[in-house]
């Protein structure tokens, strides 16, 4: 598609690893895309680049890739732009890597020959997240009405705006030695697709357990890819 004289305000605030987005359309009504990527990106611009044509094949590519797969798992393309893209004034947050360089992209896509195409050289902004601090956090585990296959679990956090993680599994897929140093590196290794991260309390109803069975909950302060207090567990 022709490249036309789009361009998108900017403004990021950033709070250790999290980052709030500011984009702001200047002289465009219509969809446009956002991306967020770190100086290992290819996409990444740092100070004073410019922007190549090979810049916007990437991205342009990048797209319709996305677009594409979305398309053959049964996707409209109005579900695609509903779900991916943005309209008018945006404020997007993130949590991010600790002390680490990213670029934020806005950059618009508009239908051209019956396909949502790039259609203007992305606006751009560079900025760094801080590093993540340790933090006093601490969190409150309870476990209650504990019977054959349930129970009750709630998490309460010292302060609701710092992130942690939190893991249940059975004790037995644990080392017998375990510590809380096993314990950090199975949750954010070998068991990490089963952790969650959450901010503020969390109240839940555990229905699928094993009977006769010991548990373990683990959670623990953790932003930005650093663990920011020691290991709270409940077995229960």
């Amino acid at each position: 598609a022709p490249l036309q004289n789009i361009s998108f305000k900017l403004g990021v605030e950033v709070d250790g690893a999290d980052v709030a987005l500011n984009v702001t359309p200047n002289n465009w009504d219509g969809y446009y895309l956002v991306k967020i990527v770190d100086a290992n990106d290819d996409l990444y611009l740092g100070n004073d680049a410019t922007i190549t044509d090979e810049f916007m094949e990437s991205i342009a590519h990048e797209w319709i890739m996305s677009c594409d797969s979305n398309l053959r798992a049964g996707h409209s393309m109005q579900e695609i732009l509903d779900g991916i893209a943005y309209k008018g004034n945006v404020v997007i947050e993130k949590e991010l890597m600790s002390y680490s360089l990213y670029t934020a992209l806005a950059f618009p896509i508009a239908e051209y020959d019956g396909y949502y195409q790039v259609v203007a050289k992305p606006s751009y902004i560079n900025f760094s997240t801080e590093e993540v601090q340790q933090s006093d956090l601490d969190i409150n585990i309870e476990v209650t009405n504990c019977y054959v296959r349930v129970a009750d679990l709630k998490i309460t956090p010292s302060n609701p705006d710092e992130a942690y993680m939190m893991l249940i599994t059975p004790t037995e897929y644990l080392p017998a030695d375990y510590d809380d140093e096993v314990l950090l590196d199975m949750v954010l290794g070998e068991f990490s697709y089963y952790a969650y991260n959450f901010k503020g309390e969390v109240t839940t109803h555990l229905n699928t357990l094993y009977p006769n069975k010991e548990y373990i909950v683990v959670a623990f302060g953790y932003s930005g890819g650093i663990v920011t207090t020691e290991v709270c567990t409940k077995i229960f």
